[in-house]
């Protein structure tokens, strides 16, 4: 009873609280307001290059696809002349209208302290630094802390209506990135502890779910008939569109050995934990035991939100994992502000070594993220790498690139019209998709090309170490001529029949 007490809503849920919705419009706006001056300027790396670029052609983007960031940002593009730069406001809006989102949340369900977590959250390194360039995980979050409100309404007393809209918003982020399908069971576990029609409620959920996945799968199949994705998979039958949208190039429930897990579980710890500077990770737990013994229903939703893919992303193969748990910022930056709560209810001058506390965290990462971010919004270290790299490499190259690169170059190459002349593939050993242009195999395809034109890597790959001889271009970062190793002047070197990656 003392927790719940210390956890006490404000209000019913049954109506939104004119309170409330100011807080999260002031945070909001402040929020994006920080991160558009803190706006990459252009061009991104990896990811970031390829929805831009997806964006601006209507494609499809890698697996599991993307649609309807594609078609938004399609619409975010229409207003600039940069599509590099509008996807980048995209994610920054996004981003701050989330943060708004769990700042309401907080006023609903806490009655105040909106504020604290808004900016905890937004202000975390990981969080601002996927806010300022294109990404995912701005939108995917604004949509899925907008479903956690509405159906926290619905679970407080609001209509079916409410419900109706959390699913809804629910669907839409599967659209925006379709790991968000891994949050099914939580809605699930609302649906069972609020509902008194569970067997009608559940059918309704699974039919929203089914027709956006029928309409994602769609979408999918015209964007990528259009312009294919880079990737081995194309939803172009039922067996490639189960590999595109299960992400199966990724291989993500490939099993690793128990050194990789224990390895990975630490260094997500301490990646998660620097991101609040230590202290509030006490804070948080706190708040996450008080508020579910408070509010199980709710509190067990937020928890299967934060376990699911904290624990996926965390065992996830991908080397970014870390930027895939945006939402698990969200969701431990509300148990931050509870914890908080809870501190100011039960010690002598609580409110105010509670509200020094979280002053004194968001202070610090301001602080310590402010002069790098105003000089990271002035420079784009990938824009000129493409401008460096075009001017220096000759006509009618093939070039091999990592990821990283490879997006950056096509961007340069497709949007901004540097060097048609030159043919850029990744060095991967399977099947590959370049515009209409199909590669199977890296090593094969620069045997044939090799006589016939000049051709560089910056991907220093082991076949590519064992087959040819790499030559430092001295104008450039990063680049190598290939050059056959075989006797006299052949340029016919074959590659081995070996897999590249």
């Amino acid at each position: 009873m003392e927790h719940a007490a210390s956890l006490e809503s404000s209000s019913d849920g049954s109506e939104l609280d004119s309170t409330g919705l100011i807080v999260a419009l002031l945070s909001a706006i402040a929020i994006v307001t920080l991160y558009v001056l803190t706006l990459a300027p252009g061009l991104g790396w990896h990811d970031s290059a390829e929805l831009s670029l997806r964006a601006y052609q209507l494609g499809a983007t890698h697996s599991p696809g993307s649609p309807l960031h594609t078609f938004v940002g399609h619409g975010f593009i229409l207003l600039t002349d940069s599509p590099a730069f509008a996807t980048n406001l995209l994610s920054a809006i996004s981003m701050g209208l989330a943060a708004g989102l769990l700042a309401l949340m907080i006023c609903l369900t806490r009655g105040g302290w909106g504020y604290a977590g808004a900016f905890l959250f937004a202000c975390s390194y990981e969080v601002w630094t996927n806010a300022v360039v294109t990404e995912l995980y701005g939108p995917s979050t604004l949509l899925t802390l907008l479903s956690s409100v509405c159906l926290w309404i619905w679970r407080s007393g609001g209509r079916t209506t409410w419900l109706l809209a959390g699913v809804f918003a629910y669907c839409c982020a599967l659209g925006i990135w379709f790991a968000n399908l891994l949050f099914l069971p939580a809605i699930l576990w609302l649906l069972w502890m609020r509902s008194q029609s569970r067997l009608r409620d559940g059918a309704l959920v699974f039919a929203l779910v089914a027709l956006a996945l029928t309409c994602i799968a769609a979408a999918n199949l015209w964007l990528s008939l259009r312009v294919p994705p880079f990737g081995p998979d194309i939803p172009e039958s039922l067996t490639g569109l189960y590999r595109y949208m299960s992400g199966a190039m990724h291989e993500p429930l490939a099993a690793r050995d128990l050194a990789f897990y224990s390895g990975r579980i630490v260094e997500h710890l301490l990646i998660f934990s620097q991101n609040f500077l230590w202290v509030g990770i006490p804070l948080g737990l706190v708040g996450l035991v008080g508020y579910t013994r408070a509010e199980p229903a709710f509190g067990g939703y937020l928890l299967l939100l934060f376990g699911i893919q904290m624990t996926y992303f965390t065992c996830f193969g991908s080397g970014d994992y870390y930027s895939m748990v945006m939402l698990s910022y969200a969701v431990f930056s509300f148990w931050i502000v509870c914890g908080a709560k809870i501190l100011a209810n039960r010690q002598p001058n609580g409110t105010l070594m509670a509200a020094g506390l979280l002053a004194a965290i968001l202070i610090v990462q301001l602080w310590q993220q402010l002069p790098g971010r105003w000089r990271a919004a002035n420079y784009s270290p990938a824009q000129e790498f493409v401008d460096n790299s075009f001017a220096v490499l000759p006509e009618n190259a093939l070039l091999v690139a990592g990821f990283q690169q490879f997006a950056a170059l096509q961007y340069g190459q497709i949007v901004q019209g540097g060097r048609a002349d030159v043919e850029i593939i990744l060095p991967a050993g399977t099947l590959r998709h370049y515009g209409r242009t199909k590669v199977q195999n890296y090593l094969d395809h620069i045997a044939t090309n090799l006589c016939e034109r000049p051709v560089f890597t910056h991907k220093v790959t082991d076949e590519l170490q064992a087959n040819y001889t790499l030559l430092a271009v001295a104008e450039t970062e990063g680049w190598f001529k290939l050059e056959s190793r075989e006797s006299g002047n052949s340029c016919s070197g074959q590659a081995t029949n070996t897999s590249g990656g």
